[in-house]
């Protein structure tokens, strides 16, 4: 879940950093996908369903809260055509955002759960 968080995170740097030129940027938001779909399968047999106590419980919520408004940014993204044009931009917006800041919180509690499943 680590390695998949952070290869995910690390495709962001291909939109806001121009240097980057490898692959197309479809390629890279198709890839980012494929990861998302990666990371709720790891979650899944990782946790084995449960959405733990405390601070996994947080964990969790956060991971649950990105891959459903993920999803809902991929879907507003797949739909645009079909949608008013400017009510589909404002909702891409919003929900592309929601994910990015959603993120935020995810490194600190991923370390203090990898630290606390070390340390006990």
């Amino acid at each position: 879940l680590l390695g998949l968080s952070v290869l995910a995170l690390l495709l962001s740097l291909r939109k806001r950093w121009p240097r980057i030129r490898f692959g197309g940027f479809d390629g890279w938001r198709a890839f980012h996908v494929v990861l998302g779909i990666a990371v709720v399968a790891a979650l899944i047999v990782h946790t084995g369903g449960r959405l733990g106590d405390q601070l996994n419980f947080a964990l969790s919520t956060f991971f649950v809260g990105l891959m459903i408004v993920g999803t809902g940014a991929a879907w507003v993204i797949a739909s645009e055509h079909r949608l008013d044009p400017g009510k589909a931009r404002r909702l891409r917006s919003s929900l592309v955002w929601l994910h990015i800041l959603g993120f935020w919180p995810v490194p600190l509690l991923l370390g203090f759960h990898i630290f606390k499943s070390y340390f006990y």
